[in-house]
């Protein structure tokens, strides 16, 4: 099992691996987490800030970036991501400002 929730530094989620004994500290962002998501298995972390519209896909055991996407048309509108889903074949899509966009990883 996998949970992952905000650290205590901005920017920061905690990833804790309850199976393997770990705990690892994930700084993702310069700013304050808008919002994150966990893959099924664990294996991933997609993360959004409240600074803007910038996803970033972390590997939770050891903390690497792996994808990051910006999306401008919500920059352009003022609006910034408020909901990230993950799906079960590793692949992601984000609701950014209403609109779904997939990206496979």
């Amino acid at each position: 099992m996998v949970l992952a929730c905000p650290g205590l530094q901005k920017g920061q989620v905690r990833v804790e691996h309850y199976a393997l004994k770990r705990t690892k500290f994930i700084m993702a962002h310069d700013s304050r987490i808008a919002c994150f998501a966990l893959t099924q298995d664990g294996g991933l972390l997609a993360t959004a800030s409240n600074k803007g519209t910038l996803v970033r896909v972390f590997n939770t055991l050891d903390g690497s970036l792996l994808q990051e996407e910006m999306e401008v048309l919500c920059w352009m509108s003022g609006h910034t991501i408020d909901k990230i889903r993950l799906g079960m074949n590793t692949s992601w899509d984000n609701t950014y400002c209403k609109k779904e966009v997939q990206v496979h990883l």
